[in-house]
């Protein structure tokens, strides 16, 4: 390579003994820069020297010494940010005095590494394996020893990792010693990381005080305790853990808060209370506990709405990725609303209370238990701002996505009648029906609900208002009071048609404009296309059709009955 050379004499068989000699003098480290993120950078030259070797008996003896730098690791660019990623800030921490060495022989293997960071600290550790060499002895039963000192006065490298974290602050310490197995390790000693700060601008956080700091006898597991603080409110973390969670040895911690802010902007501001436990195996991970919301202020406008792929669906050439085996996830946990938290959002505002028992297991749909309640809200409908009286969400158990619905909004109009909505079902499928008082036709209720007046005096332009308002797929026997209202103003046609799913649904207004021209206009209920078909009879056995929307086209049609 450019400034350095390696010179290497090697010679193996397939079997029996072997051996590897190789000097490294100068060698870029930018040679290893296709293993890093295309945004971190490295110089600085790698020296050092490979001697290894295995007898007839397999028996590897080694050294290895390498010594990269002095250099530096940048992260980010002055340029900002890269195509489809945020800015990184520029970062760089420079390292000197590295050495790795590791040796492996009769008496087993032992390896050691030291750097010194220029501005950020020291570390330094040694890991030695006594019976490497040794036949007959299980990788898990193989004895460790070890010991790892940390002395970081710096931590602001750590944000170059993440472009969603800026301002990382605090120190970092810890003198470990290690024993036990390569299946169970011990480990004596602590380590702390105190006086940590860092603000995270997607959700306008700013975390103060972070304080992390864990302790082991030699014997046990690892003690754990913790804390951090955000806006007003503060969370703590106390647990204990083995280094390797399995069946045996877990991780168990628990998370307990008071009003800790986990969302700080334009759009939302948001307090929890947790009170939650998690217990970690070498297969599962286990949640459970309540989560409090005291405050919440939540507002924002949808832009649009998103739709879900049809399972049908296929992507020529895509290539299936092998998940990686994961811990299954079982969680068992209790949203709790406050009297505090508003949710704005689409011409809906509102409080909601209430709890949620929310439970997941391996392999099925997130289930729910509880009820939420709607209060002090109004509903924008058509125009309107309806007064919400009553609204229930509630879950038996089923699908969280699809919980029963029992909603009552209304609004009065100047001479005093009251009309609204009924909702029932469920938020899937739900049944909207319209009400009055006092009671009336459901046509003169929905005109009263959307106009204010009755039925009888709304013009041409506002009936067809409550045409389509009646048309809505989810209003109840809508389709017959379209039909109604269609007559009424002197339609031949008004119903719903749909190719597919709902989504696909148009309300259609027919007319003949003649005894041989028939005119339909088909508005798209749930997107923005419209269609406009003529039929003009030319004979008792042709007809000509025109269509034009999404798709222009025309057909001549033959007709023959017997």
């Amino acid at each position: 390579s450019s400034g350095g050379h390696v010179c290497a004499d090697a010679g193996w068989k397939k079997s029996g003994p072997w051996s590897v000699k190789s000097t490294i003098t100068d060698l870029p480290l930018g040679v290893f820069a296709s293993a890093l993120p295309a945004d971190v950078k490295i110089t600085g030259a790698l020296n050092g020297r490979i001697d290894a070797r295995a007898d007839a008996a397999g028996v590897v003896t080694a050294t290895v010494n390498l010594v990269p730098g002095p250099g530096e690791i940048r992260y980010g660019t002055a340029a900002g940010a890269s195509a489809g990623k945020a800015a990184v800030p520029p970062l760089a921490f420079s390292f000197r005095d590295t050495v790795l060495d590791f040796r492996a022989g009769a008496a087993g293997a032992d390896g050691k590494f030291a750097a010194t960071l220029p501005g950020t600290g020291t570390m330094s550790g040694e890991l030695v394996l006594p019976q490497f060499n040794a036949k007959g002895v299980p990788q898990k039963a193989q004895a460790v020893r070890g010991h790892l000192v940390i002395d970081l006065r710096s931590l602001d490298f750590l944000q170059a990792f993440s472009s969603q974290v800026a301002g990382v602050k605090g120190t970092a310490s810890a003198d470990l010693t290690f024993g036990g197995t390569m299946a169970a390790p011990t480990v004596l000693g602590n380590a702390a990381l105190v006086n940590g700060e860092a603000d995270v601008p997607e959700y306008g956080l700013k975390l103060r005080e972070l304080t992390v700091k864990a302790s082991g006898d030699g014997k046990g597991p690892l003690q754990i305790a913790g804390s951090v603080r955000s806006g007003e409110g503060k969370l703590s973390l106390t647990g204990q853990t083995p280094l390797i969670p399995g069946a045996a040895e877990k991780t168990s911690l628990s998370i307990q808060g008071e009003r800790f802010q986990v969302m700080n902007t334009p759009e939302a501001r948001v307090l929890v209370s947790p009170k939650v436990q998690i217990v970690v195996t070498a297969e599962t991970i286990d949640v459970s506990g309540d989560v409090e919301v005291p405050f919440a202020r939540i507002e924002y406008e949808r832009k649009f709405a998103t739709v879900s792929l049809s399972r049908d669906i296929v992507f020529v050439g895509a290539t299936a990725a092998v998940p990686e085996k994961e811990r299954k996830i079982v969680a068992r946990v209790r949203l709790i609303l406050g009297d505090q938290v508003r949710l704005k959002s689409s011409g809906f505002d509102a409080k909601i209370s209430g709890s949620l028992l929310a439970f997941d297991q391996p392999g099925k749909e997130t289930a729910g238990t509880g009820e939420l309640q709607l209060k002090e809200g109004t509903y924008k409908a058509y125009g309107q701002d309806l007064t919400i009286e009553r609204g229930r969400l509630f879950f038996g158990g089923g699908p969280i996505q699809n919980p029963g619905v029992d909603a009552k909004a209304f609004r009065r109009a100047k001479d005093g009648v009251v009309a609204g909505i009924l909702i029932k079902g469920s938020l899937r499928t739900p049944e909207v029906t319209v009400y009055s008082d006092p009671p009336m036709a459901q046509a003169d209720a929905l005109s009263y609900l959307l106009l204010g007046h009755r039925l009888g005096q709304a013009t041409q332009q506002e009936g067809s208002l409550v045409t389509s308002a009646a048309a809505s797929l989810g209003m109840k026997g809508g389709n017959m009071l379209a039909k109604k209202l269609a007559a009424k103003f002197g339609l031949e046609e008004a119903k719903i048609e749909t190719e597919g799913t709902y989504k696909e649904a148009a309300l259609v207004l027919g007319k003949y404009l003649s005894p041989k021209l028939y005119v339909s206009y088909g508005i798209g209920l749930f997107d923005r296309v419209s269609t406009l078909r003529m039929n003009y009879i030319l004979s008792r056995r042709w007809t000509v059709k025109a269509e034009t929307g999404a798709a222009n086209g025309a057909d001549i049609v033959y007709t023959i009955e017997r």
